[in-house]
């Protein structure tokens, strides 16, 4: 798990602040659960309630609206 899950998952984000703002990475890394959902309903046939779907919308609402409308999302790390 440590060598396909958590290693390349931190890496990415590291690899992100070259590109973005770390306020950006941040607001991102919301997603890491958001798409473990979805991979473990494709995978593994585990169907969320209904609760955690409306979650899971509000939180790429949220990082859709953060990423588009947020100054510091417009800029990137080195300016």
């Amino acid at each position: 798990m440590a060598v396909f899950c958590t290693l390349p998952g931190h890496s990415v984000f590291s690899w992100g602040l070259k590109y973005e703002s770390a306020a950006f990475i941040s607001a991102a890394k919301l997603l890491e659960p958001v798409f473990a959902g979805i991979l473990g309903a494709l995978l593994f046939r585990e169907i969320p309630k209904t609760q955690v779907i409306v979650g899971g919308c509000v939180v790429i609402l949220g990082v859709y609206v953060y990423s588009r409308f947020s100054e510091s999302a417009a800029g990137t790390a080195s300016g």
